[in-house]
């Protein structure tokens, strides 16, 4: 759901690609906001951006 966000899809159109209802897309990103600690769409964005530039410093060589 946060790749799509991030795509700039709305809530809607979120629900259209995965076939569930936006009621449902509501409650995802609801979900991904406690779990990240954010308060909204961009914030959580702005978190998986940081997370992609950054080196995982745990990964096998």
């Amino acid at each position: 759901m946060l790749y799509l966000f991030s795509q700039g899809l709305t809530s809607k159109e979120c629900a259209a690609v995965c076939k569930i209802s936006p009621h449902t897309v509501s409650e995802y990103a609801n979900s991904i906001y406690r779990k990240l600690n954010v308060r909204n769409r961009v914030e959580a964005i702005r978190v998986l951006a940081t997370a992609e530039r950054t080196p995982d410093h745990d990964a096998p060589l």
